[in-house]
């Protein structure tokens, strides 16, 4: 029946739904013999207590059902649980055991290929109970007699007119106990929804089947949909996929256009119903009409034998009915409820970014409207094959940006406020966080965004990329301050030492999340855009990547071609490169916090700052390419202190970086220069304020924070590019002379007894001295005295 390799559609549903089967956890281990007891002692309670159940009973029907994968139920054992629930009893112990009965009567429905007069007439009394049985709790046993009445009326061995009868009670106790099914059997859902759909696929009469289908899509309308949550919107979407799979299925054999009410008749009133609800604007609605119009919008996909007109009209009715919802969902998007418009596309993306990523987060959206929000990122990310539409794309950024990836509620003020609190609390909420559908559903909502932006207009691409530039903002200030206070702590228990890496998991889905995005966006904009508009894409995708720097853990072939791709665009602009560089933190934002108060009493060292660290990293090795095109002023105002201050960090491989920058300065600077004289001298004077500058920096680290090969290439390039007779070549000679000189006078007169320390500034002394004896090749002696300096100096230090 279900076609699908499970034994039950419900299982089914909970397990495309949600990756697991509740069964496969609960099921305990059973033996033959239990089962053979079990069904002994229910049939002692027929013959000897006239079917009045007590706790045993109970026992022995939940013993049955927990090894219900494997159990087979004979129709003497099926006629037997009938007559258990014909027969009167107490209702204290009644309901749970009836609903026990009821679901393995539906395993006898489904797994029963016995054709004869005993097994049809056992149906047929299955029909009677289920249709007219009644119970003091009606509510207790809803979702199992549902599912009952659905597995009968979709067995061909049952009549045309009992199949009509469990349709009909089906649908009467669907509309009817709305409350029971969706609040307080809500563990049982699945069964419910199972049996709608066994009724729907096998109803063939019009009115019948548009009640089915009123009273299933308006289940969540008790309480105005407060209970309609993306897990049940799962579940009804998978369900209406089976539902649309099968019925194509039926009309691939040809055996529907010889029912009353054939295939095409249900998928005409799909295409009717579902946009009809999304129209209405009504929340409750608007959640029926979008998750089911996601299933039946993969059901469309199937690749079916013979080319249906009726699958074409389905996919475009479902994709309208999607893109309505989406639309009440993005008419929300506002930071003030009366306000109408689409805030997104009318306020300026400074404005729009604020009120996402402001104090309030999402909080601005209606609390109705976040489930439809979730609903409609979901049905779009299982879809995956979906026309492009603006309010598709706007609900998919949104909720990636707010609900996926949810920064305000991540790096809450009690997380923050680490470690002066216990947090355990906060951290089963991450926990919780890290298994959630919209986080799991990340990858695909992205992949499905993506392919939505590469057929936006410009000003929505613009919108999207400026909303991903902010967000990589607040995600790297957000994990800078915690990182900072988590590292400066001294006083933590080993228990919130994982604090760190629950928040790093999300942080480094952030990071795919990016990556994947500016990739995409870097490939379709570039072919088609004008030079003006990919220098800014370059920018803002560069800056984004330094911010997420300290996430990157893996090299990715995608990343590196886009920032190969990324640099050399800017590289080619003078203006690009500027304003790449403007956007670096300024001297005072990198040694200084603005606000201490966020530190939580933690004194700021620059250094200790790894999230920092990592972005001036990544800047780092790009600029070296860019150098050739910032003017000098530029560099000596912005880029220079930036270099001078992490020539000190104790990171070697950040300190050779800051080298790398000084050596390229020092050589594309010279190769580009303007032709004017002045413009010339200006360019040689600021080299040679930087190399005096640069040369007390190195070595007043050295040996300790600098290490020798970048010293060494930083004062070969200086000695290589700067004029004859420069003073700045002969003050750079003159202090590696007296470091040398320090550097052999302190170890002869040390009496520390650390033979290792003294040993490895011998060696750094002699390094220098090795660097002293190859500047003598380097230093033309025609033009100035160097040399001769050079060759004095070396001959007092030997």
């Amino acid at each position: 029946m279900e076609g699908n390799g499970l034994e039950s559609l419900e299982e089914w549903l909970q397990h495309i739904s949600f990756g697991r089967s509740p069964s496969s956890t609960t099921t305990t281990a059973v033996t033959a013999r239990d089962i053979a007891q079990s069904w002994s002692v229910l049939r002692d309670c027929l013959q000897r207590q006239g079917g009045v159940m007590g706790v045993d009973h109970l026992l022995a029907l939940q013993k049955l059902y927990d090894c219900r994968r494997s159990l087979h139920v004979a129709d003497p054992q099926a006629k037997l649980l009938i007559s258990l629930l014909s027969s009167a009893s107490e209702p204290s112990t009644l309901d749970r055991a009836r609903a026990l009965a009821m679901l393995i009567l539906a395993i006898w429905v489904r797994k029963s290929s016995r054709v004869s007069q005993s097994h049809e007439a056992a149906l047929q009394s299955a029909v009677d109970v289920a249709c007219k049985l009644t119970t003091d709790n009606q509510s207790l046993i809803v979702s199992e007699r549902i599912l009952l009445l659905g597995c009968l009326s979709a067995d061909s061995l049952v009549s045309p007119d009992s199949r009509r009868l469990c349709q009909d009670v089906l649908a009467e106790l669907v509309g009817k106990e709305k409350e029971a099914i969706v609040v307080m059997s809500q563990g049982r859902l699945a069964d419910t929804l199972a049996g709608a759909g066994y009724a729907l696929f096998s109803c063939y009469h019009a009115s019948l089947f548009q009640s089915i289908l009123e009273s299933l899509l308006s289940l969540w309308t008790a309480h105005d949909g407060l209970y309609a949550c993306l897990p049940h919107g799962l579940m009804l979407l998978h369900l209406m996929e089976w539902t649309g799979l099968n019925l194509i299925k039926l009309q691939s054999a040809s055996r529907g256009m010889m029912m009353e009410f054939c295939v095409v008749d249900k998928m005409n009133a799909f295409c009717v119903k579902l946009p009809q609800m999304a129209s209405l604007g009504v929340t409750a609605l608007d959640f029926t009409a979008v998750m089911a119009a996601g299933g039946l919008l993969r059901a469309s996909y199937n690749k079916s034998p013979k080319d249906f007109a009726f699958l074409e009209q389905l996919k475009s009715s479902m994709e309208d009915t999607i893109v309505t919802v989406a639309g009440n969902v993005v008419l929300n998007f506002r930071p003030i409820a009366d306000r109408p418009g689409n805030f997104m596309l009318e306020a300026d993306p400074v404005q729009f970014a604020e009120w996402i990523f402001g104090k309030q987060g999402a909080a601005g959206l209606v609390p109705a409207i976040r489930p439809i929000l979730h609903c409609v990122a979901v049905a779009v990310s299982r879809c995956q094959r979906i026309s492009f539409h603006a309010n598709i794309l706007q609900c998919l950024v949104v909720s990636l940006l707010t609900e996926s990836f949810p920064l305000q509620d991540i790096y809450s003020s009690k997380i923050m406020s680490f470690p002066d609190i216990s947090a355990l609390g906060e951290m089963e909420e991450l926990d919780k966080h890290f298994g959630s559908i919209l986080f799991k559903e990340a990858g695909a909502m992205t992949r499905v965004m993506c392919n939505q932006y590469c057929s936006a207009s410009r000003d929505l691409k613009q919108l999207v990329q400026h909303l991903m530039w902010e967000f990589s903002q607040v995600l790297y200030e957000k994990h800078r301050i915690f990182m900072f206070r988590f590292n400066s702590s001294q006083q933590m228990e080993d228990r919130n030492r994982k604090y760190p890496d629950a928040m790093k998991k999300i942080a480094e889905d952030a990071f795919f999340m990016l990556v994947m995005f500016l990739s995409i966006a870097i490939k379709n904009d570039f072919s088609a855009s004008s030079n003006d508009f990919q220098e800014q894409l370059s920018v803002i995708t560069l800056d984004a990547l330094s911010c997420v720097e300290y996430f990157r853990h893996t090299q990715l072939q995608e990343y590196s071609d886009m920032v190969k791709r990324t640099v050399s665009c800017v590289s080619k602009s003078a203006s690009a490169c500027v304003s790449l560089v403007r956007r670096l933190p300024s001297y005072d934002d990198l040694t200084q916090w603005r606000d201490p108060s966020k530190l939580c009493c933690a004194e700021y060292c620059w250094y200790k700052d790894e999230v920092q660290t990592a972005r001036i990293y990544f800047y780092l090795r790009i600029l070296p390419i860019c150098l050739k095109r910032i003017p000098d002023e530029v560099f000596g105002m912005e880029l220079a202190p930036l270099m001078f201050l992490y020539m000190q960090h104790p990171d070697q491989n950040i300190a050779r970086g800051s080298h790398a920058v000084f050596v390229t300065f020092m050589s594309v600077n010279n190769l580009s220069m303007d032709s004017s004289h002045n413009k010339k001298d200006d360019a040689i004077s600021l080299k040679e304020q930087l190399v005096v500058y640069y040369i007390q920096r190195a070595l007043e680290a050295y040996p300790r924070l600098t290490p020798f090969e970048g010293l060494s290439s930083g004062v070969q390039a200086l000695v290589r590019y700067l004029p004859a007779g420069s003073p700045a070549i002969v003050f750079c000679v003159n202090s590696l002379v007296q470091k040398s000189h320090s550097l052999y006078n302190a170890n002869s007169t040390s009496n520390t007894g650390h033979d290792a320390e003294v040993e490895g500034e011998t060696e750094s002394a002699k390094n220098l001295q090795g660097l002293l004896l190859h500047l003598i090749f380097l230093v033309d002696i025609q033009k100035h005295c160097s040399t001769f300096l050079l060759a004095e100096a070396l001959f007092n230090i030997l």
